[in-house]
């Protein structure tokens, strides 16, 4: 395992994360928070969400490759080993031409794995919208990809087929993009990456690294075809998978596996907080704590979920971060129902967000 991933930079500080170029944004996400959200937007839109994920994904894929090789020299053997860098299996060519055509293999795939031939259909959508706009980034020419085999249908491993499609691809323009500065680092303690299988592990739980614009364009897509709903799938998402993350790591922030003292949640809280701001989601400051009750008020600065809106709602839209906080409440305080409403977002014009914590009973 190494602690290290190249190209991965963060900004603990500002709770920023970028990848491989400092307009890139990306946030370190647990595979089970977006694959319970892949899950449930299928079962709420049906087939199209399959659609719609690969499309934003694609939108998304094709600027953060124009950002990368805005730098460098054009290359899709660059573009494969980038992709082996962002924790989503490990990706190794089958038989490749010189115009970007042929069979990509990928070994541990991050959403075949979570289904585990328990779908009638192959499920690595997220990952053809990867290859089809890195692809036409690289050739400058459309691309369509098909999975012919997937882990996630019962196959052994997952398997893209590449072809040139018709029509024309349309430029990238990367002016006014942000630059993001700030103190930098390399090292995350809670984060492993494994070379050989192409994984990146959160602390006990696999994880990837995901384009932050990219969740956003799902949540936006998401919100189209199921209406309010999108907020409640992201919001139910993000609180299982942290959930269970919590409660992974508390031996490691507290060095116990027992019952948390109320001693405990202020030192337990004050280590959590300091999570999100690794992952690339959102610094979060407490306003306001009761760590009996419970009752918090935080403020949130930098979402990454807002900064994708850019005032383009009139509610608040970080919801992925409401899920986070009610997830790691509940094992804090084990037997309590948790709600976390946000009341400001800078989505919506405000200068930060924030999100009010408490317990129902």
């Amino acid at each position: 395992m190494e602690k290290i991933i190249e190209g991965l930079v963060f900004r603990p500080k500002e709770a920023v994360t970028t990848f491989f170029d400092d307009r890139n944004r990306v946030i370190v996400y647990g595979i089970t928070g977006y694959s319970y959200i892949q899950k449930e937007f299928v079962k709420a839109s049906g087939p199209i969400a399959y659609d719609i994920i690969k499309n934003a994904v694609k939108k998304s894929a094709k600027l953060f490759i124009s950002e990368i090789f805005s730098k460098k020299e054009k290359s899709v053997w660059e573009f494969i080993r980038i992709l082996n860098k962002m924790g989503i299996g490990k990706v190794e060519v089958v038989e490749l031409n010189d115009n970007g055509e042929g069979y990509l293999k990928l070994e541990n795939s991050f959403i075949g794995e979570y289904y585990r031939g328990q779908s009638d259909r192959a499920v690595c959508d997220y990952v053809i919208g990867l290859l089809e706009g890195g692809l036409e980034v690289i050739f400058e020419r459309p691309f369509l990809c098909k999975e012919i085999y997937c882990v996630g249908k019962g196959d052994s491993f997952c398997e893209f087929e590449t072809r040139i499609s018709k029509g024309k691809v349309e430029k990238i323009d990367l002016k006014g993009i942000k630059e993001y500065k700030g103190e930098k680092t390399n090292k995350w303690d809670l984060l492993e990456f494994d070379s050989e299988e192409g994984t990146v592990w959160e602390g006990p739980n696999r994880a990837a690294i995901f384009n932050s614009s990219c969740i956003a364009m799902i949540q936006q897509e998401m919100e189209k075809i199921t209406g309010p709903a999108a907020y409640t799938i992201i919001k139910n998402g993000n609180k299982v998978a942290t959930n269970i993350f919590v409660k992974q790591l508390i031996p490691t922030f507290l060095g116990i596996n027992k019952l948390i003292t109320s001693f405990m949640k202020k030192k337990l809280v004050e280590e959590l907080l300091k999570v999100p701001n690794y992952q690339g989601t959102i610094h979060l400051v407490i306003e306001e704590a009761d760590y009996k009750k419970p009752y918090f008020k935080f403020r949130g600065y930098n979402s990454f979920l807002a900064e994708n809106y850019k005032n383009k709602t009139n509610r608040p839209v970080c919801d992925f971060i409401s899920g986070m906080i009610e997830g790691a409440a509940e094992i804090i305080y084990p037997g309590k129902h948790i709600i976390c409403v946000e009341n400001k977002c800078i989505a919506t014009g405000d200068n930060y967000c924030e999100f009010e914590v408490k317990s129902s009973f």
